[in-house]
């Protein structure tokens, strides 16, 4: 989310929508997700047809307007589920979603972000999930009009809009409730890299730099955090460095710009490495998202 978006869009401190949140799933999780940041981002609405994937570093809500005669679909590995009116689907972060859209599909999508105080995105290992919500129409909407002003989203409309996101993360909580608490707990044994990392995510660590953040050796650094969080701790970092450079671009610096603040030697190697972690170079992921 750009600085431009920011101002129109910093819908937080409505602890109705927090409290929405927290009615499902379990109880200790819906706290401790409550705690943490939520960064609301550009609403867009309009007709999106075609056959395509996409992997965003944001979260977005997509929420179904109007449909055609041909029924569309969001999948990821595991989930599928259809483009139906009054139905919403939370794409969490950094999964990679099929999106089959027929002709006739009108959809208004909202980006977010949950948050942790040292900067881990809370949902990034969760899966496609979705539901039935037919009142949430105008809420959007109205958001998306604020926005294509440039003004402040009132504190009513600004409380509503966190409410339906609450509400889709408390159904996403209920069937990943465990797989984000252990997410967490596994992030807040090594705050302090996480918390490095976000603040310079442009810097390439190594694992023994990495390893002398958290003050242990290499090796045991290295096996611990494995246990912890489920990868190494170099294709953690990857995924971390992506997730910012992904981000760059969506704040409108252009591919050689962002390719030198990761200290890229060329565009040329920047654009491996982005492809592996999205599936498309990013020049072309640039034009399919901004």
């Amino acid at each position: 989310m750009n600085a431009a978006s920011e101002g129109a869009s910093a819908l937080t401190d409505c602890s109705g929508g927090r409290a929405a949140g927290a009615t499902r799933g379990d109880g200790a999780l819906a706290a401790r997700l409550s705690g943490m940041r939520l960064e609301v981002g550009p609403a867009h609405s309009g007709e999106w047809a075609g056959s395509w994937s996409s992997r965003f570093p944001v979260a977005r809500l997509f929420y179904v307007l109007a449909t055609g005669p041909d029924v569309g679909l969001l999948s990821d590995s595991q989930t599928q589920t259809p483009l139906l009116p009054g139905r919403w689907a939370l794409l969490p972060p950094g999964r990679r979603i099929r999106h089959v859209q027929p002709a006739g599909i009108d959809v208004v999508s909202v980006h977010f972000r949950l948050v942790t105080g040292d900067g881990l995105e809370a949902l990034g290992e969760c899966g496609l999930c979705g539901g039935v919500a037919p009142d949430w129409r105008d809420a959007f909407l109205e958001l998306e009009r604020c926005q294509a002003k440039a003004e402040a989203p009132p504190l009513g409309l600004a409380c509503r809009v966190e409410g339906c996101i609450w509400e889709a993360i408390a159904a996403l909580c209920e069937r990943d409730g465990d797989l984000i608490a252990a997410r967490l707990s596994g992030a807040e044994l090594f705050a302090p890299l996480v918390e490095a990392v976000a603040r310079s995510p442009e810097r390439d660590f190594s694992v023994r730099d990495m390893a002398r953040i958290m003050r242990m050796g290499e090796s045991a650094f290295a096996k611990n955090f494995v246990g912890a969080m489920g990868e190494s701790p170099r294709r953690w970092f990857n995924g971390r460095r992506a997730h910012a450079a992904a981000l760059a671009l969506l704040e409108g610096l252009s591919v050689s710009a962002v390719a030198e603040k990761f200290g890229f030697c060329d565009e040329y190697y920047f654009s491996r490495f982005f492809k592996r972690h999205f599936g498309q170079s990013p020049s072309n992921w640039r034009r399919r998202h901004l």
